[in-house]
């Protein structure tokens, strides 16, 4: 699998075209209403946070135990999707 920062930055690079996707067909589509961007803008301090906070407790993360619990938890995903669809 990947080690810590390759899966940190190719998840990255997969998140940053599928947001920006979905936020232009949603705002094609008119259903951005002005409260839902404000609301939006107001939580851009929170996810700074969160995105330190996360890479701080990350660096504290051994590399094995890292990939154990990704595996892990894309065990679980895997095994949700295939039993509930």
């Amino acid at each position: 699998g990947l080690m810590r920062n390759a899966y940190i930055g190719t998840d990255a690079l997969a998140t940053v075209p599928m947001q920006g996707t979905k936020l232009a067909v949603f705002g094609g589509a008119q259903v951005l209403k002005p409260e839902l961007i404000v609301a939006g803008f107001t939580l851009i301090p929170f996810m700074i946070g969160g995105t330190v906070i996360g890479k701080r407790l990350l660096e504290r993360v051994p590399e094995r135990a890292f990939a154990v619990l990704v595996e892990g938890m894309l065990v679980v995903a895997g095994l949700n999707f295939l039993i509930y669809g």
